[in-house]
């Protein structure tokens, strides 16, 4: 059983960060299904 990688145009992984910045990090991440590494990693 193997997932297959998503992939976010630019647009829409900015679109997310700035979610993220609004709603917050682990808020958006549980709606895009993604781990908190990856926003908060980006955001530092």
């Amino acid at each position: 059983m193997s997932k297959e990688r998503r992939k976010f145009t630019p647009e829409e992984k900015y679109s997310i960060l700035q979610e993220a910045e609004r709603e917050g990090s682990a808020e958006t991440c549980r709606k895009y299904n993604l781990a908190l590494y990856v926003v908060v990693g980006v955001q530092i």
